[in-house]
């Protein structure tokens, strides 16, 4: 598993668009792909990868007043399920940047609690 570098993103995005449009598709509205996109190539959001390409992860810090937090914005592709192998990386990773916890917005469906995550908050929403 390695993060891509802002700067080598061109080189990558037409390999995850799918992924990136699919990632936006499931954000209820809060991203479109081409938010995605210019997020990671400005470097103000991670996209992480392992060498065969099969699935992406993009995150972004979050800077709170008391600490840092990595946030996992979402995780698409092909075995998107074993995204859990790569927690160990990624837990590593997040320390190296200053973060102190990980922290997910995710679907009801992603039973984190499996995974040794605990429910902080739930955001629910309504529209206006």
């Amino acid at each position: 598993m390695f993060i891509i570098p802002a700067t080598d993103w061109p080189d990558y995005a037409p390999l995850h668009a799918d992924r990136i449009g699919r990632m936006a598709a499931g954000s209820g509205d809060r991203f479109k792909a081409s938010d995605i996109d210019a997020a990671l190539l400005a470097g103000t959001m991670q996209a992480w990868t392992v060498p065969a390409g099969y699935v992406l992860l993009v995150t972004e810090i979050i800077v709170y007043p008391q600490f840092r937090a990595l946030r996992l914005v979402g995780c698409v592709g092909t075995h998107a399920h074993r995204w859990g192998r790569m927690m160990p990386f990624v837990k590593d990773t997040a320390r190296a940047l200053g973060c102190s916890r990980l922290e997910a917005l995710h679907s009801a469906v992603w039973p984190l609690h499996r995974r040794g995550w605990s429910t902080f908050h739930i955001l629910s929403e309504i529209p206006l």
